[in-house]
């Protein structure tokens, strides 16, 4: 008990923190609802309840990866043991304020949206991305959400995934309140204690229902394809056919249907990679050169790129004919560049000059090395045992991998060691 939510008394108010041991973020997994609902039956309406976070974000949502590979029925177990509890937080007699700092998104916000009283840290960033991940939200987010703020509003940040500053929050009456990030919960004990809740605005769903989800739903359709991307159009289509009431069946099943489906699934392992990626590189280094395999169209606009960004280039293409062309692009480009005035004539000398092309593969002086095309040498394929050597020697630009950002229009040749 008390391994996931630190619980304490503050002049007469019940404060869970969130903590979760051995980890950088608070996410919502199976043991953070059996502790939550242990809490609640054991309180339940004697006092005020606080939530607040000890991490930078107050809760990142449910955890990613328990939903790889994850079967129907599964998920289904998953959103009824959630949504029940989230539902008997949300019957709570007593005021429930969620102290929200840093993140707070997807079912981290479905939390949220239960308890009923939000007070956001300055810092904070409100969303529901589920969409992003192929799955729309699953804790009564598409029908708490609405409500609250108004179905235009809440279509928006459901169907894009985008998420939401304190500032825009409040305004939309996400938030009740904003608060310095040092005073947060000093702040949600005093509303707790005051024991007043906001009065909502009655807002005529049906009508929004009508007029605004049709208007939605177009300017999705131009930037998705329903065929490769559903879970934009599922969530429109449960907020059209729910009523907004306490019954949270339509958008279970939908959710549950979307998790497993092949297109959330190839999402959801992405998002992982993605996360895994960011823990790999250390936060300082700095790449001094580069090399580019491929002088093809790809090959030459990305060689363009970092020589523009002031990074000697080498380009690499075993093929003459295609090496003279790669940077007879590149040239073209910079002479764009010019006729445009985006440089001087000098400046886009200076960056041409820092592409040295080469038919040989000598790659070790490289910081990165970008592989623009698959490339066999001597019968051997050079980006294959390009990545075996990295993987076997631990090169020092993927072990430590920080782009430096050079100053826009600055044209200072890079230190050399």
């Amino acid at each position: 008990m008390n391994d996931l939510i630190k619980v304490s008394e503050q002049d007469g108010v019940l404060v869970c923190v969130f903590d979760k041991k051995d980890s950088s973020q608070n996410v919502l997994d199976k043991n953070f609802f059996e502790e939550l609902e242990e809490i609640l039956r054991h309180y339940g309406n004697k006092m005020p309840i606080v939530f607040a976070s000890a991490k930078k974000d107050f809760l990142a949502g449910a955890d990613v990866k328990l939903m790889i590979g994850i079967s129907q029925e599964q998920a289904e177990r998953f959103i009824y043991q959630a949504t029940n509890v989230l539902n008997r937080l949300a019957s709570l007699k007593v005021p429930t304020i969620a102290a929200i700092n840093g993140q707070c998104l997807g079912g981290g916000l479905e939390f949220a949206l239960s308890c009923k009283i939000r007070v956001a840290a300055e810092d904070a960033q409100l969303g529901l991305p589920e969409v992003k991940l192929g799955i729309i939200p699953g804790f009564g987010g598409t029908q708490r959400l609405p409500r609250l703020i108004g179905l235009r509003n809440a279509a928006e940040m459901i169907a894009s995934g985008k998420s939401v500053d304190a500032k825009k929050a409040k305004k939309f009456g996400l938030v009740d309140d904003i608060a310095p990030k040092n005073a947060l919960i000093q702040r949600a004990v005093s509303l707790a204690r005051d024991g007043k809740v906001p009065e909502r605005k009655r807002r005529k769903l049906w009508l929004e229902k009508l007029y605004i989800l049709p208007i939605v739903k177009k300017e999705v359709a131009k930037r998705v394809n329903p065929n490769h991307y559903p879970a934009p159009f599922k969530a429109l289509e449960v907020l059209a056919k729910t009523s907004f009431s306490a019954d949270y069946e339509l958008e279970k099943i939908t959710f549950c249907g979307l998790v497993i489906s092949s297109q959330a699934q190839n999402l959801l392992r992405v998002f992982l990679l993605q996360q895994n990626a960011k823990k790999r590189w250390p936060k300082e280094t700095r790449i001094k050169r580069t090399a580019v395999i491929g002088a093809g169209a790809m090959g030459a606009g990305i060689a363009y790129a970092l020589s523009k960004a002031g990074f000697p280039v080498r380009l690499v293409e075993k093929d003459e004919k295609n090496l003279l062309k790669g940077l007879r692009q590149i040239s073209a480009l910079y002479k764009k560049d010019v006729e445009r005035r985006r440089l001087k004539k000098h400046e886009a000398k200076r960056c041409f000059e820092l592409i040295s092309p080469t038919k040989e593969f000598s790659l070790s002086a490289a910081d990165l090395v970008i592989e623009a095309s698959a490339m066999l040498y001597n019968g051997r394929n050079v980006s294959l045992e390009c990545i075996f050597l990295i993987r076997l020697t631990k090169c020092r630009w993927l072990k430590s991998f920080r782009p430096s950002q050079p100053k826009k229009k600055s044209f200072r040749k890079p230190e050399q060691s």
